[in-house]
């Protein structure tokens, strides 16, 4: 097998391979969840009502608009009980307004606390915390974990009021965790501090990289791949750290994670086609680039034209991501194809084959190798 063919192959399993990586990647991410919630989880005698403001309904929301999309909202009460005074209840929402209220009026049974009404004046006195800033652009306020801290004399019932316009962000129960801040914060800590070290170090990987390269690029020895490989490693650090509770914790900035992770969504497979340019020379991708580039301008133009966010569209990106790595893996199995006629040819196991087909083969392959040579 020469070298060519041994770099399609390696590029054919790095495409797989990223592949594998993010399904796993992102069953891993709900289990992490699950597990998150689920050590210290306070979800005993919680009383939840649905409302769902149907799409152009006369029903009216309180923070979006459904004349546009259906609008979720949840409440949950609990009456305070002595082991929850003085305590931080916490808890997770995507995509999300929440309110919390405390009231004395009001028990966990009590179905007619006009908790959907539309400006909540019932209880604007109690509300003891809100979340969620109306953006410039697009519709959701970002996610957060929050801590919710109950007085040591609070009495009668604690309220949640939790609102979204986004079907898959919404939940039907929320996993409501019970403890002081710090015992909350050091479990917290406790699960994500593998991925905080791995994080760091792909961090500080990336960054020796990037120096290298740019020392060798004063010296004009400089190698893409150190370029590519070291800003791969830069962003994959930003993608994952975005959804961790400790960065929401320690940068409380949701719409700034909101755009940081569409970014890194965006720019990862620009960085991998770039990577894999400078491995196998011989493929010219360069439109899939602009396709790619495309794709991603007109979703950016429905964002930020307010039409449709990208929390509403990145089915569509992430499909058409899909259909140009299938058209790259063909792509390079015909291209392995015809180096499997080469070799058959140039060791004597193959009728000659036409003199146009062979220099065609050959043709196609500089003409790849020069392009990306150029780029």
């Amino acid at each position: 097998m020469n070298d060519k063919k041994k770099s399609l192959l390696i590029t054919i399993c790095v495409i797989v391979l990223v592949l594998v990586t993010s399904v796993l990647s992102a069953v891993a991410k709900r289990a992490e969840e699950a597990d998150k919630t689920g050590t210290f989880r306070f979800d005993d005698n919680w009383n939840y009502l649905i409302s769902i403001k149907i799409k152009k309904s006369n029903s009216v929301s309180t923070y979006y608009d459904n004349n546009k999309n259906n609008v979720y909202i949840l409440a949950a009460t609990h009456n305070i009980t002595d082991d929850m005074r003085g305590k931080t209840l916490s808890f997770i929402t995507n995509d999300a307004y929440v309110d919390v209220y405390i009231s004395e009026s009001i028990s966990a049974s009590d179905e007619n606390a006009g908790i959907f009404s539309k400006d909540n004046a019932f209880n604007l006195t109690e509300r003891v915390y809100h979340f969620g800033k109306k953006p410039h652009f697009g519709d959701s306020p970002g996610s957060c974990m929050h801590f919710i801290d109950i007085p040591d004399d609070a009495k009668g019932s604690i309220t949640i009021r939790i609102e979204t316009s986004y079907k898959n962000s919404f939940l039907k129960n929320y996993n409501f965790n019970l403890g002081s801040k710090k015992e909350i914060l050091s479990k917290y800590l406790s699960i994500e501090k593998y991925f905080i070290i791995s994080g760091g170090l792909l961090f500080c990987f990336g960054i020796i990289l990037l120096v290298y390269f740019i020392i060798n690029k004063t010296k004009k020895t400089a190698d893409k791949k150190t370029y590519y490989l070291g800003l791969l490693s830069i962003v994959l650090t930003v993608y994952s750290a975005c959804p961790l509770l400790l960065t929401q914790y320690v940068i409380k900035k949701p719409i700034g994670h909101y755009y940081l992770k569409y970014l890194s969504d965006f720019m990862l497979p620009f960085l991998i086609l770039g990577y894999m340019g400078t491995i196998v020379k011989m493929i010219n991708i360069r439109v899939e680039r602009y396709v790619l580039v495309a794709i991603i301008a007109v979703l950016s133009l429905l964002h930020f034209t307010q039409v449709a966010a990208y929390t509403r569209t990145m089915g569509i990106y992430f499909a058409g991501l899909i259909i140009l790595i299938i058209v790259i893996m063909i792509r390079i199995a015909r291209m392995i194809k015809k180096l499997n006629v080469q070799e058959e040819y140039e060791s004597g196991s193959l009728v000659e084959p036409e003199e146009n087909e062979e220099a065609e083969i050959l043709i196609e392959l500089e003409e790849n190798e020069d392009t990306n040579e150029l780029e």
